[in-house]
């Protein structure tokens, strides 16, 4: 079960660096879910042998997902600017283009033979270390995880740090429910993972969108405009924050 799942997310990886050269936008997400996923199962692991060092194990995966993590935002931006029809000078589209451009150039410099050879051999050695991670140990760990995600208060502050961290704690929750039970049906958390994402999405085009603003260069019909937009992204991010609450409650 655990050895599938293990294996199933470095096969993705592998598969997406050896096609670098025809990337598309997807790929740079799935990259990163089966990063989170491995990161994941790496604390049950830290959790469950005394020896293993998840840090080390991580460290050769924190380049691609920050790499990929910085093509992803500026994908999202540019998603947002389309849906709600925002008006840019020609001059900040570029910009983000070429941010994007050079974060991809960035990206294939990390999937040479080298960093594909190192994967391998960690898959090698973590697959002998896996065997040593009992049953009740994963469960122990998965009871702790789901006892932290329902007793959090983070969706409560109004620090986006903290509910940003409780995002990413509730997506090493759900990744590790997947992977104990591959069958089982999650609909609550299902629907909350997508809500906190879509809150966050929206957290990262708000901020860009004020970036512009402080630059000082849109003026008049356009400055109110996107000081309109802004307003409306923050209202669904208060309604997407709203939901998650809701929803919180209800684990």
């Amino acid at each position: 079960m655990i050895k599938v799942y293990f294996l199933k997310q470095f096969k993705g990886i592998e598969k997406i660096l050896k096609k670098k050269d025809a990337l598309k936008k997807e790929d740079y997400h799935n990259l990163r879910i089966r990063i989170k996923r491995l990161n994941a199962l790496f604390e049950v692991m830290d959790f469950s042998i005394k020896k293993f060092n998840k840090q080390e194990n991580a460290k050769i995966f924190s380049k691609l997902f920050k790499a990929a993590g910085e093509i992803r935002d500026n994908f999202i931006i540019l998603t947002i600017i389309k849906k709600y029809g925002i008006i840019l000078p020609p001059a900040y589209i570029l910009q983000i283009k070429k941010e994007t451009k050079e974060s991809e150039k960035k990206f294939r410099l990390l999937c040479d033979e080298d960093n594909l050879a190192k994967i391998k051999k960690l898959k090698k050695e973590l697959l002998n270390e896996l065997k040593e991670v009992r049953k009740k140990d994963f469960k122990a760990f998965l009871n702790i995880k789901g006892a932290n995600i329902s007793a959090e208060t983070a969706l409560y502050t109004k620090k986006e740090k903290k509910i940003h961290g409780f995002r990413i704690e509730l997506k090493k929750y759900y990744n590790l429910l997947k992977m104990y039970q591959p069958k089982g049906k999650f609909p609550k958390l299902d629907a909350l993972e997508e809500i906190i994402g879509h809150w966050h999405d929206t957290m990262i085009t708000i901020s860009y969108l004020k970036q512009i603003i402080q630059g000082g260069k849109l003026k008049g019909k356009k400055l109110s405009t996107l000081k309109i937009i802004i307003s409306r992204i923050k209202k669904e991010k208060s309604i997407y924050l709203k939901r998650a609450q809701l929803l919180a409650k209800s684990l």
